[in-house]
């Protein structure tokens, strides 16, 4: 391949018009012209330059032998790369848009709306595939099922939106800027074509050229400020992103030395522990992919792949052994068999009016002993452990008061946890919390003290009836009285536009008697 071949290869490739080259060399644009149609060859200082530009060897630059040109730069995809994109195609856009005239810059803005009008078509299959995944994910549970839900609309809203960007300004650069570029190169070349000889445009051009090179590098330090300054918020808005995973990384760790512990204690459970490490991978390599983004560190591809589809592999697998752990678990309605219950008993003497407040204790069980003649024995077996029970006489009333025990209580209903775990068995632990009241009494003052509670408890919903009543009629006043204040408001703001209506009336004639007067 030529030189001059080579030379408007590696200008295109590198987003460069002859005169933006020009420039970076400091000569003219019929110059690199010249060069690219083979008719002149550069000095050796502007192929050292150029080697620089475009970062390839002097050999692969000027040896007609080598056909491929190796650019160090085109092999970096990253961030600092994607922002001068960005800025080259905002100083092309700018470029173009001088040179468009009002009915271009009209015809320009219909077919970009057009585009944006199709692109916001184009998210019907997106909806379509969401609906049907989530129609998937409604017969999961119901906080699972939205969990994904979310997870689902927030990948495909982010990859819709990607997309719609690429092709977008893929559309916009192949309609306009190259369309602009190939016309500006044309009358580069057609310019030089009339010169007669480019060493008396040169004295010529130097001067404009330095002009132009110094407000087209103020120009771009604005824009890499700005490109600076958006960078910077996308790093900070990263780095917020990764805090999350790092103290997920943190529990998840936690969660691996606590699985191991439960390993020792004979609670084996593979699929949670191979989902802890799987989860601690993945978190792994997000808090990696942040971190070379941040400080502008290459990833490697490879090991990254990898790395995902090893730790989705795991949580997929793991998910589906917990499943089958869970489901081999046997759930026991009644407390661990290790649990002692402590009985206490309390005598009172029978009366005509006594009452127990069972209104907590629903379920007391009532068992006829007549030998006990005028007494009851009120009897309470509890978890001593977790709960403390006291039997209270008030006047003519019986209270049966509870407390839960504030001692050491987790650590011993977790280690039942734990032994039941070793054993695939959960027990009902709230049941350590409840007691079991027995009333002993003859048959009569069995009756007797229902009925005592029954006619206790029906007085007060009659009370509480006439009050809801009362109430409620005060309320219905209330709002009446409410009504009438609002028609009485009401009443004086018409009273009111009606003196005023008079008072202008009176202003009028009075206004009519002094012109009379006057006449």
């Amino acid at each position: 391949m030529k030189f001059s071949e080579k030379l408007q290869k590696l200008r295109k490739e590198n987003n460069l018009s002859q005169e933006q080259l020009a420039d970076m060399l400091e000569v003219s644009r019929q110059s690199v012209s010249k060069w690219e149609s083979g008719q002149t060859y550069p000095e050796m200082d502007k192929l050292i330059t150029m080697c620089k530009i475009f970062k390839c060897s002097l050999d692969d630059l000027t040896n007609d032998e080598i056909t491929d040109v190796n650019i160090s730069n085109k092999q970096k995809n990253n961030f600092t790369n994607i922002i001068d994109e960005m800025l080259d195609i905002i100083n092309r856009t700018f470029s173009m848009f001088k040179k468009m005239n009002s009915k271009d810059i009209a015809h320009f803005i219909v077919e970009m709306v057009i585009i944006v009008l199709l692109l916001i078509i184009f998210k019907t299959p997106f909806n379509y595939l969401y609906y049907l995944v989530r129609d998937i994910f409604n017969n999961f549970p119901t906080t699972i099922g939205n969990i994904l839900s979310s997870v689902l609309n927030l990948i495909l809203t982010i990859s819709y939106f990607i997309l719609c960007v690429i092709i977008f300004v893929y559309i916009y650069k192949i309609r306009y800027l190259d369309k602009y570029d190939k016309i500006s190169e044309k009358e580069e070349i057609d310019t030089s074509e009339n010169d007669d000889t480019i060493l008396e445009q040169k004295n010529k051009n130097e001067e404009s050229i330095k002009v132009k090179k110094e407000k087209k590098e103020h120009s771009f330090v604005i824009f890499k400020v700005l490109g600076n300054l958006v960078m910077y918020f996308i790093k900070f808005m990263a780095f917020c992103m990764g805090i999350p995973f790092v103290f997920s990384l943190v529990f998840l760790f936690a969660g691996f030395i606590a699985s191991i512990i439960l390993l020792f204690k004979g609670v084996f459970f593979i699929g949670i522990l191979l989902e802890i490490i799987s989860l601690i991978l993945l978190n792994i390599l997000v808090i990696e992919l942040i971190f070379n983004f941040l400080f502008n560190k290459k990833s490697k591809i490879k090991r990254t792949f990898i790395t995902l589809i090893i730790s989705l592999a795991g949580i997929g697998i793991a998910s589906g052994i917990t499943v089958f752990d869970i489901a081999n678990i046997t759930y026991i309605d009644e407390v661990p068999e290790k649990a002692t219950q402590k009985i206490i008993t309390k005598e009172i003497e029978m009366t005509d009016d006594l009452i127990i407040d069972n209104n907590y204790w629903k379920n007391i069980k009532y068992i006829e002993d007549n030998s006990l003649d005028n007494k009851i024995v009120i009897e309470s077996k509890y978890y001593d452990k977790y709960l403390e029970v006291d039997i209270v006489k008030n006047t003519n009333f019986i209270y049966i008061n509870t407390n839960n025990v504030d001692k050491i209580v987790g650590s011993d209903i977790l280690n039942n946890f734990i032994s039941d775990l070793s054993k695939k068995e959960i027990h009902n632990y709230n049941k350590l919390y409840e007691a079991d009241i027995t009333v002993k009494a003859t048959t009569e003052n069995i009756e007797k003290l229902k009925n005592n509670y029954n006619d206790y408890y029906n007085e007060i919903s009659s009370i509480e009836d006439s009050y809801n009543d009362q109430l409620e009629s005060y309320i219905n006043e209330i709002n009446e009285k409410d009504n009438k204040i609002y028609d009485l408001e009401s009443e004086n703001y018409q009273l009111k536009e009606e003196i005023e209506e008079y008072k202008y009336k009176i202003q009028e004639y009075k206004d009519n008697m002094n012109s009379l007067i006057n006449e």
